[in-house]
This record gives C-alpha cells, structure tokens and sequence, in this order.
C-alpha cells in the first residue's frame, strides 16, 4: 500500500482490494450517488469506531447476557424461599381425619383462590418479591430493579408488610401505590 500526502488535510491511500469487492462498491456508490472515497471512508469510520452492526450486536448481546444471570440468580433466590417454606410447612401440616379431610379440601380451595387473586393483584400493581430481599445480599437495588422491570424499590412504594399468617394471604391486600 502506498500512501501520498496531498497538500490538503486528506491523504491518498491505494489499497489493493478484491475484484468482486471493487465490483459490489462500485454498484452500491452508484445506487446511493456516492463517490467510492466517502463510502470507504465512512466504512472505515464505522469500523475503527466499533459501530457496525456486528458491534452493536456484539454489544446489545453482552448486556442480555448480565441480565440474564442476574434473572438466574433471582430464580435461585426464589427456588431457595420456596423450598424453605414448603419444608417449614410440610413440618407443621397436621394430619387429618377422613371427615375433616372433605372440609379442609374445601377450605384449602378457597384459600388458593384468594391467594391466586392475591399474587395477581400484587404483580399487577409492580410488586416483585426480589424487592423486599436487602440489597447488600442480592447485589444492590438498580440490578433487582433493572431484572425485574420495576423501577422502584420496596421502600419507594411504602409498607411492604402483607400481615396475615404464612399460609394465608391477608384478607384485604394493601391498596396498590400509584
């Protein structure tokens, strides 16, 4: 490659380049009504800068890939709590007569009905159980935030406190923030 100095602020550069790649530039310049030189020259430019799409890309995968392991970690937060709850309550579950067993299905579907209304409401007013954990455990508020959707942490929404028993949900939810 040969470079000449012109006297303006620009310098020739004569790199030698594949035929079918002078061939595909030569039709691309002439569809968009451009010369050669500011086509390469801002081909360049995207590249050195590391704004081609492949870098953009390159990018935009990175940033997925934090937050996806920041959703992974949350899964595994809220697997651990479950698990927990479900062995403290399979510790403390009675065992029941064949005529108290009728009512207490009963019970129980009534129970999970109004839980399920419960969780639904919750999750439509922005609520996030991984807002509730201290920060300083789960790696700090903007990533629970950020993973969550929520923009807000527990404190900014008001009392996080639902009240009632663990294996009830309260019997009037807290009113939502707006």
């Amino acid at each position: 490659m040969r470079i000449r100095k012109p006297k303006s602020g620009r310098i020739r550069i004569q790199p030698y380049i594949d035929r079918g790649v002078v061939r595909r530039l030569r039709e691309l310049c002439a569809l968009r009504n451009v010369t050669e030189s500011s086509m390469i020259e801002a081909a360049l430019e995207h590249f050195l800068n590391g704004t081609t799409e492949a870098a953009t890309i390159g990018r935009g995968l990175g940033k997925l890939g934090q937050q996806t392991r920041a959703l992974h970690a949350d899964i595994e937060i809220f697997m651990l709590a479950f698990g927990s709850w479900t062995k403290s309550w399979f510790a403390h579950l009675p065992t029941l007569s064949d005529e108290a067993s009728d009512a207490a299905g009963a019970l129980a579907r009534s129970r999970y009905a109004r839980f399920v209304e419960y969780v639904a409401e919750e999750y439509v007013d922005g609520r996030r159980f991984i807002n509730d954990l201290p920060s300083e455990i789960v790696g700090g508020a903007d990533r629970r935030s950020q993973a969550s959707g929520n923009a807000g942490t527990p404190d900014d929404r008001g009392d996080n406190d639902g009240g009632g028993s663990p294996d009830e949900p309260p019997a009037d939810p807290p009113a939502p923030a707006r």
